[in-house]
């Protein structure tokens, strides 16, 4: 997910359009499959119908804690190389939306 994309939907979220998105989420066991399958479904949901007349607006949202995804080495590793910010702030978690 970029940086872009999660603005985005916290503009239209804090507009009362947030029903306008389609979340892909991962399961609260925040194990690599699940957070891998939930960013990549929602870019590939945005990316695929950009040039369509209606695009989809689509935002991964983990179940994970946002404290908690670095408790499994794959996932740290993962983010390490994926050059997210800090603290996962591009990530959308239930815990921490900003």
């Amino acid at each position: 997910m970029d940086r872009e994309n999660k603005r985005q939907f916290l503009i239209d979220w804090q507009n009362g359009r947030s029903s306008e998105w389609i979340f892909a989420q991962g399961n609260e066991g925040g194990d690599l499959d699940s957070m891998t399958s939930a960013l990549t479904w929602a870019y590939h949901l945005q990316h695929s119908t950009q040039n369509d007349s209606h695009p989809v607006k689509a935002i991964a949202l983990l179940q994970t804690p946002t404290a908690a995804l670095d408790l499994r080495p794959e996932n740290k590793l993962a983010l390490d190389n994926s050059k997210m910010s800090s603290g996962h702030s591009d990530i959308l978690t239930l815990t921490r939306a900003l």
